[in-house]
């Protein structure tokens, strides 16, 4: 298996949660006695911290029973991180090395890259220093007078 690199804040954040974890646990995330996550030990965990976050909200049902029902889906967390790397000026092909893709890239952008309120306000406004620029034509409107 060969590593991936990562970037200073990825070692940071990953040395403080070696530091954390339970002593001689093998696994990065384990649970608190060094085990690995059930679905329901996860979600124990997950959903609270979404509801601490405001993205989740309480229902209760026909009989009563108030639960919290999560707004975010774990797997957009891969989606947010594929979008980071797209945005940070990473080339698809080593986003998709990153992440495990094997198709070169192509999936990044079909599927995972979303983009950013920011970028879309930068598209404009390329957009509108390019049409009140002079063209090729010598004007503004490309009439040439």
């Amino acid at each position: 298996r060969k590593g991936i690199p990562l970037a200073r804040f990825e070692v940071q954040l990953l040395r403080e949660q070696l530091l954390a974890r339970p002593a001689g646990a093998r696994l990065v995330f384990p649970t608190v006695k060094g085990g690995i996550y059930s679905q329901s030990g996860f979600r124990s965990i997950w959903v609270p911290a979404l509801h601490a976050a405001g993205l989740a909200h309480e229902e209760t049902n026909e009989r009563g029973v108030t639960n919290i029902v999560a707004d975010f889906r774990f797997h957009w967390l891969r989606h947010t991180a594929i979008s980071l790397m797209a945005r940070a000026g990473m080339k698809p092909e080593l986003i998709a090395e990153r992440v495990g893709h094997r198709d070169g890239g192509g999936l990044i952008y079909r599927r995972y890259r979303h983009l950013f309120p920011s970028e879309i306000r930068a598209a404009v406004g390329l957009l509108d220093a390019f049409v009140s620029a002079p063209n090729e034509a010598g004007t503004a409107d490309g009439s040439g007078q």
